[in-house]
């Protein structure tokens, strides 16, 4: 049995492993290997590591969980090149979801002081060009409340925005990045596809893309379907753009079906994109921090290729469709993609500067 010198010795040696520039103190640290022990499994799945080496970890550890947490941890950091804190905190977001007993994260000690920092701003919002890359979406008003399905009796959320976006939006798990996703259809190449679209941060490349799950709430009443990128993502169905910040890829329905699953590919047609001016209302549909599906709407500007507005977004948002109700029926405007700290609001890339750009890679 270790004794407990050898203990903080082995929490000593993985905080020190920890990235320089997120670390939190070694007294923080302490207390967050306390706090979230009883979740460690759930984390450690989330993080990436295999059910195999989990139940090494416990048989080694002799099933003690904060021994056990600290095991996994030191085997995450040696893994995962892209490993931070961000990560780390992104994780234990989500595990909210699979843990009904999970702390609240605003519990959690070890916040990065750098998470919001570094995040480029929109430079010449009037050309493509100037379009940088969001790492992350930030709130612009985060003490506004998001409406969500609980809300829908009090009038608060338009039926035709509970009913035809619950369904194709989805949490998106990439292996370095946490965000929202939604399913369409749309013209690749030349036939229709069925396809998930989300940012290009959120999911720059095919190993990221293969390497994510997608899940949904909404396909059937109380129940949550978790998809593998590896499995139901078409090969040569991977498109994405830096510089407008969009990744589109291709569903291979067929497998998706297979697994028992029926996706609701035509409730947003991508191709279709609605006509957006000055002073229209929007929504964009998100899952926030990784949590439940949420609905915030503002009114709008148009700044080519951007769309701007103000309505509450947060951590995991970033892929979030942003949709403008059309004669009871939600219709496409833009993509959002994050902060435009310049303007104090938040911006979406507008859909048809993404089909334009979408068409003329496949030309």
């Amino acid at each position: 049995m270790a004794s407990s010198i050898d203990e903080e010795a082995g929490e000593c040696l993985v905080y020190l492993n920890m990235p320089l520039d997120e670390r939190p103190t070694e007294k923080d640290f302490i207390q967050f290997l306390t706090t979230y022990a009883p979740y460690w499994k759930t984390i450690a799945t989330l993080l990436g590591l295999q059910k195999s080496l989990i139940k090494v970890i416990e048989m080694n550890e002799n099933f003690k969980p904060r021994e056990c947490f600290r095991d996994a941890l030191s085997k995450w950091l040696s893994q995962d090149v892209d490993a931070t804190w961000r990560k780390l905190e992104l994780c234990i977001t989500n595990s909210q979801r699979s843990d009904s007993g999970f702390k609240q994260l605003d519990s959690m000690p070890i916040r990065s002081k750098r998470s919001h920092q570094n995040q480029p701003d929109v430079t010449n919002p009037n050309g493509n060009k100037g379009l940088k890359t969001f790492k992350n979406a930030s709130s612009v008003h985060p003490e506004a409340d998001y409406s969500s399905a609980a809300d829908r009796g009090k009038g608060t959320i338009p039926d035709a925005v509970y009913n035809a976006t619950k369904k194709p939006i989805c949490r998106v798990i990439a292996p370095a990045q946490i965000g929202t996703g939604f399913v369409g259809y749309m013209k690749c190449k030349k036939d229709y596809s069925t396809v998930l679209m989300t940012n290009n941060h959120v999911i720059p490349s095919e190993n990221d893309a293969t390497g994510s799950r997608i899940v949904f709430d909404n396909l059937l009443p109380g129940q949550q379907r978790t998809l593998e990128g590896s499995k139901i993502f078409k090969k040569n169905g991977f498109y994405t753009s830096e510089e407008l910040d969009y990744t589109v890829i291709e569903i291979d329905v067929g497998k998706v079906a297979a697994s028992g699953v029926q996706i609701d590919s035509q409730s947003i047609d991508l191709n279709q994109p609605a006509a957006i001016k000055d002073k229209d209302q929007v929504y964009v549909v998100q899952h926030p921090c990784g949590k439940d599906l949420a609905f915030t709407s503002s009114d709008v500007e148009v700044s080519s290729p951007l769309l701007l507005y103000t309505c509450t977004t947060d951590e995991g948002s970033s892929g979030s469709p942003v949709l403008k109700e059309v004669h009871g029926q939600l219709k496409i405007v833009a993509l959002h993609v994050g902060d435009y700290k310049e303007r104090k609001c938040n911006a979406g890339v507008l859909m048809k500067e993404i089909l334009t750009d979408f068409n003329g890679v496949q030309d």
